[in-house]
């Protein structure tokens, strides 16, 4: 389970954005929302059975769609790029206008 605010770090996006997102999840069937056992003011979540179908699906996804760009651009390239955008999403800031 993680935290709501752990999440919108995690994404770096800012705590309003996060709680949207995160209202979304549980609206659909996404996630969970469960109290803190050690401290009820806290509220974790987790990934329903649902969820993780979406996860898996998602995932299904992107394999095919970097395949078909191996298949026109080379692994090489494709290797670049997600390197690329790997430093380009750790460079993020956690609030839009800084960084």
């Amino acid at each position: 389970m993680v935290r709501a605010s752990d999440l919108g770090r995690r994404i770096s996006v800012s705590k309003q954005a996060a709680a949207k997102t995160i209202a979304l999840l549980v609206e659909r069937g996404y996630v969970a929302i469960e109290t803190d056992a050690r401290d009820a003011r806290r509220k974790k979540l987790r990934v329903t059975a649902l969820g993780f179908a979406a996860i898996r699906e998602g995932e299904a996804v992107f394999e095919d769609l970097r395949e078909r760009w191996v298949r026109q651009i080379g692994v090489s390239r494709v290797e670049s790029l997600e390197a690329t955008l790997a430093t380009l999403v750790t460079r993020l800031p956690v609030e839009p206008g800084v960084g």
